[in-house]
């Protein structure tokens, strides 16, 4: 899913990590460890193809969805918990609801069709009509309560608002979920 060969990086002078080589397969686990300022996060974000490496190659499978948790401070406003986790299901209903206004404009289109299409598929793989009550799920096993369901993200900590972005990538079903 995601290969590492002979991957380095440097910051001037300054050689965080050289000859690392990773390969991720489905199903596997890794933990990284290390002293603050090391290069943990800087390989993750190589991972992801944020940056890239000094030296070395990363090979990512097609189509890969990778989620990402980063370790600073992620700070939410302006929706109840459960809006904020059901963002991205909410994203994707109204992609399709468009996407029907549209076809029924211009019902020849073999153009929207597709997209409809892709978009309808797209929703089954992102978990379709079971999403919602998985969101329950997820958040109960996180540790957040029925009360907290109409509570306001900006209420939480900062440790529970990580929490609630857990969520909402666990949902995501990422083939592969780097947690700084």
């Amino acid at each position: 899913m995601i290969e590492l060969n002979d991957v380095s990086y440097a910051i001037g002078e300054r050689v965080l990590f050289s000859h690392v080589s990773l390969r991720i397969n489905p199903q596997d686990r890794f933990g990284l460890v290390g002293a603050n300022g090391t290069g943990k996060t800087t390989l993750l974000r190589i991972m992801l193809e944020e940056i890239a490496p000094t030296n070395g190659e990363v090979v990512r499978a097609r189509g890969i969805r990778t989620g990402y948790l980063p370790q600073e401070e992620i700070v939410l406003k302006g929706n109840t918990l459960v809006i904020e986790v059901l963002r991205d299901f909410n994203d994707h209903m109204e992609r399709l609801a468009k996407l029907r206004r549209q076809m029924s404009a211009q019902p020849d289109s073999r153009d929207l069709l597709r997209r409809y299409e892709a978009a309808e598929d797209d929703f089954h793989r992102f978990g379709g009509y079971a999403y919602e009550t998985e969101a329950y799920k997820v958040l109960h096993g996180l540790g957040f309560s029925e009360a907290d369901h109409k509570k306001a993200v900006d209420a939480f900590s900062s440790g529970w608002q990580m929490r609630v972005v857990l969520a909402r990538m666990l949902l995501n079903r990422p083939d592969v979920l780097l947690l700084d």
